[in-house]
């Protein structure tokens, strides 16, 4: 579980294609200071450490991570977000992550607003429920606040601020680019346990108007034969 507060930038000092996934070799710089086997956000996605070789953690990443998420289209010398997992009682100063990547949108639209940048994204129609306006969502594993959206036009924005931009691969993304989407999972499990709730009731209901409209039925009947 993270938060999604990025402590910094690592840098892609390799790509190996083998057969069925993919091998990454990021410079973490002294950032996050992992063994192997230890868990670690990369853009929002939660990866094991495979392997480590002096500041260069390598990680494994099969073919359905490299379908959800941007980590397949990444290059030697690209930049990453990189956080470490929270602890049992960790302050929370963001929101909470899973590492989940849900899905990757693209960059619609940039521009400067004051100090601060406005951000547009693609709304992935599958997320379509689970973003809210002023709800948090997870943007390349940075926790963010949704500013406006439009789920008719499917766009979406966030305000970002200038240390935001400076520590995260949100400050040099441009229109065109991907990032990788998780939303509030917590969120996401209210709004399914309403779902669900509201689901059981209407059947409960829809059963009850039924029994009584068959009621009504009998008793009509009955009437007319008297």
């Amino acid at each position: 579980m993270f938060q999604g507060i990025v402590v910094g930038l690592g840098r892609i000092e390799n790509v190996e294609e083998r057969a069925n996934f993919r091998r990454l070799g990021i410079d973490l710089s002294g950032l996050v200071h992992p063994k192997n086997g230890d868990s670690v956000s990369i853009n929002g996605t939660c990866l094991t450490v495979t392997d480590i070789e002096k500041n260069i953690a390598f990680f494994d990443i099969i073919a359905e991570t490299l379908d959800k998420t941007n980590l397949g289209k990444l290059s030697v010398g690209d930049k990453v977000n990189l956080e470490n997992p929270i602890n049992l009682g960790s302050e929370i100063s963001g929101h909470l992550v899973q590492g989940h990547v849900e899905s990757v949108a693209t960059v619609t639209k940039r521009f400067k607003e004051g100090d601060d940048v406005r951000m547009f994204f693609t709304i992935p129609e599958h997320l379509n429920e689970h973003i809210f306006l002023k709800g948090s969502i997870a943007i390349d594993g940075v926790s963010m606040t949704v500013a406006s959206m439009d789920k008719e036009d499917g766009i979406f924005s966030v305000a970002i601020i200038p240390e935001t931009l400076r520590k995260t691969t949100l400050g040099f993304k441009k229109e065109g680019d991907y990032v990788n989407l998780e939303t509030d999972f917590l969120m996401k499990s209210m709004s399914g346990q309403f779902r669900r709730v509201f689901t059981e009731s209407l059947e409960e209901l829809t059963d009850n108007i039924k029994k009584l409209e068959s009621r009504i039925s009998r008793l009509e009947k009955d009437g007319a034969k008297k």
